[in-house]
Formats: C-alpha cells, structure tokens, sequence
C-alpha cells in the first residue's frame, strides 16, 4: 500500500418525496329519459285516449325543455294491419315537447272495419329524441329509476272490437 487510506466513507442523504399519483376522474352523467305512456286498448273505430311522452330523470321526475325539442314516435303493425289505425306498419309521427315542459301527449285514430274479429295489437315506440345539447345525456331506450320504477320506450295497444255489431 503506497501509503493511501483505502478505507472510505461515504454519507448519503435519503430524501423521501411524496409522489401523487392523478387517476382519471370518473364523471357520472345525469341523464334525461324519454319514456312512454299511453292506454293498454281502444275500441276499433274510436281514437285512443292520450299517450303521453315524458322527460324525466334517474329519479324519475319530470324534466322541463329549455327549447322545442321533437320526439319521433314509429308505429309497428303486430297482429294489425295497414288501414285498422291511422299510420301504417313503420310509419312515424313527431310530437314537440315545448319549452319550459316536460311532456306532450298525442292519440291515434283507428279504423272500423265492420269485421267481427279478435283483438288486434300495434305498437308506439319511441325512436329519436332532438339532442340540444342541453342535457349530459339523453337516452329513449327506458330505464329503472332509483325507486324500482320500470319506465318504458314502447307501448303496445289492442284494437278490440266494438261492443255492438251494427
């Protein structure tokens, strides 16, 4: 050994630092519904009392427009047939909820055909809402609200013969 001290120290400052980790922020979406509500049957010749299309939310309470906003509304032939209610198999209708409402209502016309015959079932469905971009979301496909309540896009409805032949 050349005279050198090969012992050496060394020190070393361990400094702990706190490291943030940022994880991406789960947004959750208040949602509007469209849903659906209208009569179970109506007597063939007569129109039906009212469908009512609403705008609600998780909770199930009605959601006001800031704007029109038009609902489309297709009608699909079950056991029907073109000629026994006002709109054919596929055809739509568009109903417009108002500003400052929550809901429209409509009816439909149906024919009488002097047939003696069964019952006889269409459906209303709701297919479009106009998105404004006024909500986060919007969806017409029903939904459970947080009370367990089912609420539905679709409505089937029996055309029953009338109660007397004439």
């Amino acid at each position: 050994d050349a005279g050198f001290d090969t012992t050496t120290t060394a020190s070393v400052d361990v400094v702990e630092e706190e490291v943030l980790i940022l994880e991406p922020a789960v947004v959750i979406e208040d949602t509007v519904y469209a849903v659906l509500t209208g009569p179970g049957s109506v007597v063939e010749g007569e129109t039906t009392t009212d469908y009512t299309v609403t705008l609600r939310d998780q909770d199930g309470t009605a959601v006001a427009v800031t704007q029109d906003t038009d609902v489309t509304i297709t009608f699909a032939n079950v056991t029907t047939e073109d000629g026994d209610y006002e709109f054919n198999n596929a055809a739509t209708k568009t109903v417009t909820i108002t500003a400052t409402n929550s809901s429209i209502t409509f009816t439909v016309d149906t024919n009488d055909d002097y047939l003696d015959e069964v019952s006889e079932d269409y459906t209303a469905t709701i297919t479009g809402v106009a998105d404004h971009d006024e909500f986060e979301a919007l969806d017409y496909a029903g939904y459970t609200d947080t009370a367990s309540t089912v609420h539905v896009n679709t409505q089937t409805t029996s055309i029953t013969d009338e109660l007397t032949q004439g």
